[in-house]
C-alpha cells in the first residue's frame, strides 16, 4: 500500500492533537509526506531511510542530529501493514521522553491504514460488482463475455449457479438519508454500504451473491437451487419485510425468473422491474411467478413488441366499432376475468344474460372474435384489451 499524502497529513493531525508532540510520517522513499511542521513537507529524512533499510526503530539523540540530514532528535518507527514496511512514523523530542508517544502514534497509524486498506478493498469489490451487474443486465453481448468471466473470477462468483434478479425500490430510503445528511455521492455510498451490510448480517445474501444500488434501486443477483417458484416468492417476501425493518421508509420488491445462462439476466431484470411496478401498499412484493403476473407480463411483452403490427388491422376495426361503445370493451374484460362464464359475467356487469349475449354477438360481427366458443379468439381478445388506450 502506498500512503497518500492527504491521509498521512490526516493521521498527523489526529495524533498531534492527541499527544501534543510533533509527528512526521515518511513514505518508502524517506520523504516526509505528513508533518506538523509545514516547512518540512516533501523533505528527505535520513532517519526514516535507515528504518526502511534495517526494519528496526532508529533513535536520534540531540548530539547525533548531524548524522541524520533532514531529521530532528526523536524516535522513528516502521509502519508495518500485512507484514511489510510501507513507511515510517517519527515523533520529535528526547527519545526516552517520547518513546511511549511514538508507540501510541505507530499503533494509531497502523490501525487507520489497516481500516483504509479494508475500505479500499470493499470499494474495489463494490465497483467490480457494479460493473458485473451492468454488463449482465444492460450491456450483455459476445464482446463482453470474457470481461464478465474475469470480473466473476476476481469476485469468486460462480456464473454457472442458477440465479434470479431481484429489484427493490429503495428510493424512499435514499431520500430520507438525503434529508438527514444532505444529498451527496458520499451519502449514497454510505447508504449502499449499510444496505449490503444489513443483507449480509441477516444472511439474505452470501459471498457468492451480488447486491448493488443503481438509481434508487437495490439490484440483487440471488442464487436459488432451482427454478422453484415458491422459494423465489418466499425469499422475496422475506427480503421485503427485512428492508422494511430498517425503518427509513416503505420498500417494494420484485423478482424475475431464475436464470440458467448469463444471457438471461437481462430478461430476469426486465421481469423484476415489471413486477416492481405492480407493487402497492397492499402488495409490497411480487414475482414473475405469481399466477396473475406470469400471464400479464407475457401479454405486456407481446403488446409492447414491434412485432405487434400483425394486430393493426384487427385493432383498427376494433377501435372503429367500439370507440363510442366503451361498454363493449368492458364486457370483454369482465368476460375474461370471469373465465368466459356467461352467468358470472352477466352478474358482474349487472346486466341480463340476454343483454350479454347480444353484446357478444355484436363484438363477433364487428371484429370476427368469438371468445366464448374459440380459444384462439379468447387469447386474441385478452391481448387486445391489454393494449393501453385500446379505444
Amino acid at each position: 500500500m502506498i500512503i497518500p499524502d492527504e491521509l498521512a497529513q490526516e493521521i498527523v493531525n489526529i495524533t498531534h492533537a492527541l499527544t501534543r508532540q510533533n509527528v512526521n510520517i515518511m513514505n518508502r522513499e524517506a520523504v516526509i509526506i505528513g508533518t506538523a511542521q509545514k516547512h518540512r513537507y516533501k523533505t528527505f529524512h535520513k532517519g526514516a531511510q535507515d528504518v526502511i533499510e534495517s526494519g528496526e526503530p532508529v533513535e536520534i539523540q540531540p548530539d547525533e542530529v548531524q548524522r541524520y540530514p533532514g531529521a530532528l532528535p526523536g524516535l522513528n518507527l516502521p509502519i508495518v501493514l500485512e507484514g511489510q514496511i510501507i513507511g515510517v512514523v517519527g515523533v520529535s523530542g528526547a527519545p526516552d521522553e517520547v518513546r511511549a508517544y511514538a508507540r501510541l502514534v505507530k499503533k494509531i497509524t497502523e490501525l487507520i491504514l489497516e481500516r483504509e486498506l479494508i475500505q479500499r478493498e470493499v470499494r474495489s469489490r463494490l465497483r467490480l460488482k457494479e460493473q458485473l451487474v451492468e454488463l449482465l443486465i444492460w450491456r450483455f453481448g459476445p464482446e463482453n463475455l470474457q470481461r464478465i468471466k474475469r470480473i466473476a473470477n476476481t469476485l469468486t462468483i460462480n456464473l454457472n449457479a442458477t440465479r434470479a434478479v431481484v429489484a427493490a425500490d429503495v428510493g424512499t430510503l435514499i431520500d430520507n438519508s438525503y434529508a438527514e445528511y444532505g444529498e451527496s455521492e458520499l451519502v449514497l455510498e454510505r447508504f449502499s454500504e449499510s444496505v449490503v451490510q444489513h443483507l449480509t448480517e441477516h444472511q439474505h445474501i452470501s459471498h457468492d451473491e451480488v447486491a448493488v444500488v443503481f438509481e434508487k434501486k437495490l439490484i440483487i443477483l440471488k442464487a436459488f437451487k432451482s427454478a422453484d417458484c415458491d422459494e423465489v416468492r418466499r425469499w422475496t417476501g422475506t427480503l421485503q419485510r427485512s428492508l422494511d425493518l430498517m425503518q427509513k421508509g416503505k420498500v417494494y420488491c420484485g423478482a424475475g425468473a431464475v436464470c440458467r445462462t448469463t444471457g438471461e439476466y437481462q430478461f430476469s431484470f426486465m421481469q423484476a422491474e415489471y413486477c416492481l411496478k405492480q407493487c402497492s401498499p397492499e402488495r409490497p412484493y411480487s414475482t414473475v411467478y405469481d399466477h396473475d403476473l406470469r400471464s400479464s407480463y407475457l401479454l405486456h411483452k407481446v403488446t409492447s413488441s414491434p412485432e405487434n403490427i400483425i394486430l393493426d388491422p384487427l385493432l383498427e376495426s376494433f377501435r372503429q366499432a367500439f370507440s363510442k361503445k366503451l361498454e363493449y370493451v368492458k364486457t370483454l374484460r369482465v368476460l375474461l376475468e370471469n373465465n368466459l362464464e356467461i352467468k358470472k359475467t352477466a352478474y358482474a356487469l349487472g346486466i341480463h344474460r340476454n343483454t350479454l349475449l347480444y353484446r357478444l354477438e355484436s363484438i363477433k360481427e364487428a371484429s370476427g372474435l368469438d371468445p366464448v366458443k374459440r380459444l384462439d379468439d379468447a387469447i386474441m381478445a385478452r391481448i387486445l384489451v391489454s393494449i393501453p388506450d385500446v379505444v
